[in-house]
């Protein structure tokens, strides 16, 4: 998932730090400057503008780099649980919310242990609580379903605790409230579709199908015409609702 919070749309979240997609390993910021940077953060964690900058230019900083050595050195510094700690000390700022989910994926993507982590610390709980706080913030919505979706990737025993967390309408809600945006269904329909593949108890989806919320998903198949991606994952969970009704 591409950085959507440094599209036009978040103008005032471009970094202050010279990391480009172009830059090479050599040319990237020093992992000590890196490291500065998570200091900062955990020193300052109540200090929204600090907090604010400093996890903008790590998002921005993970977004342009592939190297898997950058992975292995950020999981060494605990990386996530600092931007955790952060993240829940200024829960009510979306600034934070944005760039600390983003960075949470990028992470949750390249270390194995970070995964396991995320599994204990049960942040999948966190992602729903910050969704369901923040229900207009676009980029907040599209980048929870993102990472929501990966940690259900990696672990299926998370399916009950994300049903019980009414992960379900939250999903929704969102895909109705950004209908237009086709970065925020793609993973919306990404994360339903692994939740209706669950290979689980789904007696708890039958909401979905009673309230006939599939009309939703139709309705934005129509306005996403011409995005290919967004018709073929929102016909994955048209196919999945059915399944269900015939099973």
């Amino acid at each position: 998932m591409e950085f959507c919070c440094a599209s036009s749309k978040f103008t005032g979240l471009k970094s202050r730090m010279s990391f480009t997609a172009e830059q090479s390993v050599d040319e990237a910021p020093s992992l000590e400057k890196v490291f500065r940077t998570l200091h900062l953060v955990r020193d300052n964690e109540k200090i929204p503008q600090v907090v604010e900058t400093c996890l903008r230019d790590l998002a921005e900083f993970l977004d342009s780099v592939s190297s898997f050595n950058y992975f292995q050195q950020l999981e060494r510094m605990s990386a996530h649980k600092i931007v955790l700690k952060s993240m829940a000390a200024l829960f009510l700022n979306a600034n934070v919310q944005r760039n600390g989910a983003f960075i949470l994926t990028k992470l949750l993507e390249g270390s194995e242990k970070v995964r396991l982590d995320f599994e204990v610390l049960q942040v999948h709980k966190l992602v729903l609580k910050i969704m369901k706080s923040h229900p207009q913030d676009y980029c907040i919505q599209a980048v929870g379903c993102s990472l929501v979706a990966n940690l259900l990737r990696f672990s299926k025993i998370l399916y009950q605790d994300l049903v019980q967390e009414n992960v379900v309408d939250v999903v929704l809600q969102s895909m109705e409230n950004f209908a237009e945006e086709d970065e925020l269904q793609i993973p919306a329909c990404q994360l339903l579709n692994l939740l209706l593949s669950c290979d689980c108890n789904i007696t708890e989806l039958a909401g979905l199908v009673r309230t006939r919320k599939h009309i939703l998903i139709m309705q934005i198949m129509k306005t996403h015409i011409n995005s290919g991606t967004v018709l073929i994952n929102c016909k994955l969970v048209i196919n999945g609702f059915n399944s269900w009704i015939e099973s």
